[in-house]
């Protein structure tokens, strides 16, 4: 009895290892304890750098996000004890793996709570400034990355760009991120000789900010450092605070913070939120995979980088030379990135410039030399370009929408994945440029010159590009619903699988242009020009080729359904394995055609001269062939019989077809 107990005990014991080893690991719940507020660019910053990271390296990880709002919100004893009794309400059965503080006050509130509302959770911190290791003293599970500018190197530049400088002021805020900024600004200064003085506006309101730094002499400097909340309690944003200082005063600014950057400020060696979150997220992931927080040392060196704004340096006379050798620079004409918004770059030579992924909306480029031009991915929607010369440039995944281009050279360019959607391309040149999967909506394209041009896969719907010359061009899978390609030559162009719907090519020259399995349902074709053109396996429903001519055009494996050929000129034309449904070919030039493998039902023939023409297993049915000219045709068998039942009043015929009709009904 004994033995079965304990088989049983044994064999359950068993059953429940091998039920949990084929469980799967629970995802890491991780919380990330935000000081300010979202829409802040630098909480931003490292809240998207830690998801970016997390995404990439434990996809299966939930990260939640609480955020303390301390920029708008002061963060007094009863602001700090109401988000105690929220958060330990919120999350008291709520289990975290880690949690990531971000920014000094998240870090003060886990130094002083983490053990009573997430007991035993250890925590990574980011964005502290003014750290020092007696923080941590009697702390467990702290580990963190700390917000370390470099004020000295920010100050050194300061006076190395303005020798003449005097006298610096330090804008900061009574925030606790600006008291600890001042703290590390005021042990950076003293590094500085006597003949430099410093003076700190850190409790004033934005009005009184505004008056002093507008009264600064001019061998003064700004160092901005934060200023989000006044002395009476207004929050501004980053880009309120930079832009309230660079409109009052004359002086140059500076910072350590790159979200200033593009605001008004000069530049700096500065910090960036994205390095913070980067940071944080290795370390948090060190603690997940089991490294012990305590084991791992705080890092408290960042990697910063000197950069500069191209418009404040141009501002203030500061020469390329004088700055730091690894640097990068916002706004700097020709190079990428650049942002030049509403510019006025007329007849500028940017020829083989640098300017991709750049923003150029509403930019004035008329008549600049853009040729060979670097223009990937660059920002361009409503420029205009009118006479420019873009030859040779390089506008992959290039944005053009409403752009004016107009008499433009863009000859070789490539524009390949472009959005054109909408544009004046009106007399521009485009011979051997590179169109594929280029977005031409709507475009305006009359009298373009778009010889042996690429566009395969491009969107040309209800373009127009009436008038204008095609030569040899590629234009399979593409679609051209609606497109007006009127009066255009289109001589040797290739239509494979084009969708052309609605589309219309009245008066257009196709000779020896190949639509083999496009679709030309409701296409207006009249008085086309398709001379030796190949036009096979494809739809024409509803098609107009009313006084088109097709002399010695290839037709095979089509469906005409409701397709009107009226006055068509079909003469010495190849005619094969069709099918004309309810068409209309009345008064059509048929002669010397050879046609074989033919259906026709309920079909118009009158008046059509089929003088020569060869007919070749051609099945007619319910046919009007009345006036029609039959001189001289070859048939078979199986062609007569279709022509005794067709409709032959009036018809000319000749002498021995009259006989075998005859004979057959004889």
């Amino acid at each position: 009895m004994i033995r079965i107990v304990l088989g049983i005990l044994l064999l359950i014991a068993l059953l429940s290892a091998s039920s949990s080893a084929g469980l799967p690991d629970q995802p890491k719940q991780v919380l990330i304890l935000a000081s300010y507020h979202p829409g802040m660019k630098w909480e931003d910053s490292i809240d998207s750098a830690i998801k970016l990271r997390f995404a990439i390296s434990m996809p299966s990880a939930i990260i939640s996000v609480e955020y303390m709002d301390t920029k708008r919100i002061d963060p007094n004893q009863t602001r700090l004890a109401e988000l105690k009794y929220l958060y330990t309400k919120n999350y008291r059965n709520k289990h975290f793996d880690l949690i990531i503080a971000t920014n000094t006050d998240a870090f003060n509130f886990l130094l002083k709570n983490r053990d009573e509302i997430f007991p035993g959770t250890p925590v990574v911190f980011c964005g502290v400034i003014n750290f020092n290791d007696e923080m941590l003293d009697g702390k467990q599970g702290f580990t963190g990355v700390v917000e370390a500018y470099e004020a000295i190197d920010t100050i050194s530049l300061m006076l190395h760009l303005h020798p003449a400088a005097r006298h610096i002021a330090i804008v900061t805020d009574q925030t606790t991120t600006g008291k600890a900024n001042r703290k590390v600004v005021e042990q950076a200064t003293s590094n500085f000789k006597q003949n430099i003085s410093f003076e700190f506006l850190d409790n004033l309101t934005a009005d009184e900010l505004r008056q002093r730094v507008a009264t600064l002499p001019n061998n003064s400097l700004i160092l901005l450092m934060t200023f989000n909340r006044d002395r009476l309690g207004r929050v501004l944003t980053y880009e309120d605070s930079s832009e309230l200082i660079r409109g009052a005063c004359s002086v140059p600014i500076y910072s350590v913070y790159d979200f200033y950057l593009g605001y008004g400020v000069v530049g700096g060696k500065m910090i960036r939120g994205t390095s913070q979150g980067d940071t944080a997220a290795d370390l948090a992931l060190r603690v997940l995979q089991g490294e012990p927080a305590d084991k791992i040392p705080v890092i408290k060196k960042s990697t910063n980088l000197y950069m500069f704004d191209m418009f404040e340096l141009n501002r203030f006379g500061l020469l390329l030379t004088s700055l730091p050798r690894n640097r990068e620079i916002i706004n700097q004409p020709f190079c990428d990135h650049a942002r030049l918004i509403g510019m006025n770059l007329s007849g500028l030579d940017l020829s083989r410039a640098n300017l991709s992924r750049s923003d150029l909306q509403e930019a004035n480029l008329n008549g600049a030399n853009l040729s060979e031009a670097n223009l990937e991915e660059s920002w361009l929607n409503q420029a205009t370009l009118v006479k420019a010369r873009l030859n040779g440039a390089d506008l992959q995944g290039a944005r053009l929408s409403h752009a004016n281009l107009s008499g433009c050279d863009l000859n070789n360019t490539d524009l390949t994945d472009a959005k054109l959607d909408e544009a004046d391309l009106t007399g521009a040149t485009l011979t051997n440029a590179r169109l594929s999967k280029a977005d031409l909506t709507l475009a305006k394209m009359p009298g373009v010159n778009l010889d042996r041009t690429i566009l395969i896969g491009s969107r040309i719907n209800w373009a127009d590009l009436s008038g204008s010359r095609l030569y040899y061009c590629q234009f399979a899978r593409s679609d051209l619903f609606g497109a007006n390609l009127s009066n255009s030559d289109l001589t040797g162009s290739d239509f494979t699988r084009a969708y052309l719907p609605r589309a219309d090519l009245s008066g257009a020259m196709l000779r020896d242009t190949i639509l083999e399995n496009a679709d030309l349902t409701n296409v207006n074709l009249s008085g086309a020009r398709f001379h030796g053109a190949k036009l096979d396996n494809l739809n024409a429903n509803d098609a107009d080729f009313s006084g088109a001519d097709l002399t010695g055009a290839v037709l095979r494996s089509m469906n005409l359904r409701g397709t009107v050929m009226r006055r068509t000129i079909l003469k010495s034309t190849s005619i094969e394995g069709m099918i004309f449904d309810n068409a209309d070919l009345s008064q059509a030039d048929i002669r010397n055609a050879r046609i074989s493998t033919i259906y026709m039902n309920n079909v118009n023939l009158s008046g059509a001269d089929l003088q020569g023409a060869n007919l070749t297993m051609v099945v007619l049915n319910d046919v009007d062939l009345s006036d029609a000219n039959l001189e001289g045709i070859k048939y078979d068998n199986v062609a007569l019989q279709s022509l005794a039942g067709s409709n032959l009043d009036g018809a000319k015929m000749s002498v021995d077809l009259q006989k075998d009709l005859k004979d057959l009904v004889g």
